[in-house]
């Protein structure tokens, strides 16, 4: 019974943390959400809190992580039916009022959501600005539908290393598979 119950626990491990898939490269997957996440583990640390966390853990990171949201409440946001002006700043109202719910009074929009390709998949990217122990902050929100559901990924970190990591933070989400619903 002991044996079964550790190998049972050891299993359920597996599951939920990286496994390595080829040099500098891991695969996350979670049971719970079911999305597998291909990284380079030389830039990030997958660790899951609610949800698959990344800490950008290279040398010249500087403080960036990213959350992946891998299911929404239909009431907070959802992929526009159509992507004009009014639902890209319906968005932007979306993200300003939950980052100002959040603690943050005096956050502002920094780059109003815009439409851009990752990976060969549509994104919505917007990125609002705060500041934290006196020091500028970003929360880079990228918004796109996968296995039929509206998906977000919110990466946070000092302006200078949000904006210094784009390309890292677009190689992490193009690494992102969710099952089909």
């Amino acid at each position: 019974m002991r044996r079964r119950l550790t190998a049972l626990l050891s299993a359920v491990a597996l599951l939920t943390l990286p496994t390595v898939a080829s040099a500098g490269q891991s695969i996350y997957r979670s049971v719970k959400s079911g999305v597998e996440i291909t990284y380079d583990d030389a830039q990030w640390q997958a660790s899951e809190l609610i949800y698959p966390y990344f800490t950008c853990i290279a040398s010249d990171c500087g403080s960036a992580s990213c959350l992946i949201v891998t299911s929404l409440d239909p009431d907070f946001a959802s992929w526009p039916e159509t992507i004009d002006k009014a639902a890209l700043d319906a968005l932007d109202g979306i993200f300003l009022a939950y980052e100002k719910s959040g603690g943050h009074a005096e956050a502002e929009i920094v780059h109003p959501t815009s439409q851009l390709t990752i990976g060969g998949r549509e994104t919505l990217l917007n990125v609002i600005g705060y500041k934290l122990a006196g020091h500028d902050f970003r929360s880079s929100k990228y918004m796109f539908r996968d296995a039929g559901d509206t998906r977000i990924v919110t990466c946070e970190g000092d302006e200078e290393s949000i904006t210094a990591l784009q390309t890292r933070i677009e190689s992490l989400l193009d690494g992102i598979k969710f099952p089909p619903s």
